[in-house]
């Protein structure tokens, strides 16, 4: 049953009034004390408005089914000697927290993780049967940001974007919404049209840009690899068909730019039908302004190095050596989870860490599936002289040659590897435009 969602002054911060309303919700409109307002994958307690672009909203309530469960505390690590021990996490073996896969111990709160939700929609937190029970991880949120795909290139803007035929890159630019230095806490995709959307990334930018700017171009277009990737650009996250929320562990929070950078969300769409579609898909940017102590970053390990021949089977391998700017002599670098990238003739990825004395540990091997590109929670202490080389496999199913690009029907080979200190892994080079945040020699 949904609720009447009323007119509000000011979007609800505190977690303690939403749960107190949540409960009162409950009484009169059924057991999981839930309402969804008209915009996809936007949950609303009354009183709060409806969630617009670039305007805060309160964290919203749980109990929904279809969600990944969070992911909390100390991360396993393996040492210098590349013994594995586990830090406050589930038993060895259980479904990761985010993404579900069964790989090794899960770093996080003890318990199943919930399936993720369908394919192109967001998940919601708490887990399936949950009656409601707030996800713990969501307890230090303060504020979340929509930002939105839209048809007009003026702030606030709140029609469809018109998607045509084919394949393109569009950029929708934002003016960071927060007025204070926030961490990201959680992420989440907000669907629209999923029959048009391919991925997005959602990426700082030091350009001058226009609040509201939408820039879009062809596969073939001037502006370079991945239309606007440059050294402007610096990856903050993503989001393809399979993953669901993104939350970050207890201790840690994801790097955010400052105040007033701009922002922009660059979509893949991908319209395989002869006529124009509407969308107004987006991601949903939940931040606080209490640091927690560790800062987490995004990196680009793997290769742009791919030729695979036609009716065969191929491998691309990439090494990274991190920087490790900023730290100190024996300080480790910190990896949280690896999320795989690659298109429809991939199957497989890996990434193994060799030790500076010449022992070797998996940090992930997983199967590959376009459909279901989740997050693998892989946690890996690096010490100095440590490096990581990620290796993808591919099966070509065409007749002819296939390489690195940006369309659907060429390739890519990259793990989008979170860790913490923010940037330690980086080392960045020539590839996507000399963008700071990779790492793909």
């Amino acid at each position: 049953m949904k609720a009447e969602v009323r007119p509000s002054l000011a979007p609800i911060r505190s977690r303690a009034v939403v749960r107190a309303l949540s409960l009162l919700l409950a009484a009169g409109c059924g057991s999981d004390g839930a309402n969804s307002s008209g915009n996809a994958g936007v949950v609303v307690t009354p009183p709060t408005t409806q969630p617009t672009i670039g305007t805060p909203t309160g964290p919203a309530p749980s109990g929904s089914a279809g969600s990944s469960a969070a992911i909390g505390g100390s991360p396993a690590i393996v040492g210098a000697s590349g013994a594995m021990s586990t830090g406050v996490s589930g038993a060895p073996g259980t479904p990761a927290a985010i993404g579900g896969s069964p790989s090794g111990p899960t770093a996080g709160l003890a318990g199943s993780a919930a399936m993720p939700g369908t394919a192109g929609a967001p998940a919601l937190p708490g887990a399936a049967g949950s009656g409601g029970n707030e996800n713990p991880a969501d307890a230090d949120i303060e504020t979340c940001y929509e930002l939105r795909a839209h048809g007009q290139p003026v702030a606030g803007d709140k029609t469809k974007y018109a998607v045509g035929p084919g394949e393109n890159y569009t950029s929708f630019i934002f003016k960071a919404p927060w007025t204070a230095p926030v961490q990201g806490l959680r992420f989440r995709h907000l669907a629209d049209n999923a029959a048009v959307l391919h991925h997005w990334l959602l990426y700082s930018e030091s350009a001058p840009m226009a609040d509201g700017d939408v820039e879009t171009c062809s596969l073939d277009g001037p502006t370079g690899f991945l239309c606007g990737q440059a050294a402007t650009r610096s990856l903050i996250t993503g989001w393809a068909p399979g993953r669901g929320d993104f939350r970050l562990p207890q201790g840690v929070g994801l790097e955010l730019p400052r105040p007033g950078t701009m922002l922009a969300v660059e979509f893949h769409y991908f319209n395989s039908g002869g006529a124009m579609a509407q969308d107004q898909s987006g991601v949903e940017v939940c931040t606080t302004t209490k640091f927690r102590p560790n800062t987490a970053s995004v990196t680009w390990l793997g290769t742009q190095q791919i030729n695979v021949g036609g009716r065969t089977m191929g491998t691309a391998s990439g090494t990274c050596n991190p920087l490790r700017s900023g730290m100190g002599a024996s300080d480790p670098i910190h990896v949280l989870f690896s999320w795989p990238h690659m298109h429809k003739l991939g199957t497989h990825l890996k990434s193994v860490v060799t030790r500076a004395a010449g022992a070797q540990d998996v940090m992930i091997d997983s199967a590959f599936d376009f459909n279901s590109q989740t997050l693998h929670d892989t946690p890996v202490m690096l010490m100095p002289g440590d490096a990581i080389t990620t290796t993808c496999t591919f099966m070509n199913t065409t007749d002819n040659p296939v390489g690195f690009g940006q369309s659907t029907t060429q390739e890519m080979c990259y793990n989008f590897t979170y860790a913490w200190p923010a940037h330690a892994l980086d080392n960045p080079g020539a590839e996507l435009g000399g963008a700071e945040n990779t790492c793909l020699h």
